[in-house]
């Protein structure tokens, strides 16, 4: 029988759409992570957490959207998946929606490895005007993935450069 020592850790990976190095996409994905595995501490379990940057991976998903050939690096990010405990899908929002290559991923996943799993959608843009992007459009694809999505989406806007006093 196991005891609380015992007990292995839960697994949640971060999926990041974000583009650049530093990415604000990312760093929600961040710190969402942060507080999960902080409650979980509170309750006695421990999480590790993985990251997939979607951008290191392009071409791989674009290879795989038009011929079905999935390679190394975008089967390793689909086993993270697959094992994983617990996901939190993050995007920057262009043109009132995800990210296409956010998008895109999800596209060539077997629509059956995300069954249950428990999902937090984070999106980030540059105005408040796509607060509801999460909620509009990244729900409908994770629901049709079957997945748990958590009832409250994140959205933070990006800094566009302006330093504020």
């Amino acid at each position: 029988m196991n005891t609380d020592q015992e007990r292995e850790p839960f697994q949640i990976v971060v999926v990041s759409a974000g583009t650049g190095d530093p990415s604000s996409t990312r760093l929600l994905a961040d710190r969402t992570a942060e507080r999960a595995a902080a409650l979980a501490a509170g309750h006695g379990n421990t999480v590790t957490v993985g990251a997939i940057e979607l951008r290191e991976i392009s071409g791989d998903i674009s290879t795989a959207l038009v011929s079905q050939l999935v390679k190394p690096r975008l089967q390793q990010a689909i086993t993270a998946l697959g094992e994983a405990d617990g996901i939190i899908a993050s995007t920057p929002v262009y043109k009132a929606g995800p990210s296409g290559l956010f998008t895109s991923f999800f596209d060539v996943l077997d629509n059956d490895l995300l069954i249950a799993k428990p999902v937090v959608l984070a999106a980030t843009a540059g105005t408040a005007r796509h607060a509801l992007v999460a909620d509009d459009q990244m729900r409908p694809l994770f629901a049709y993935l079957r997945t748990m999505t958590v009832p409250t989406s994140l959205f933070a806007p990006r800094r566009t450069g302006v330093t504020r006093p």
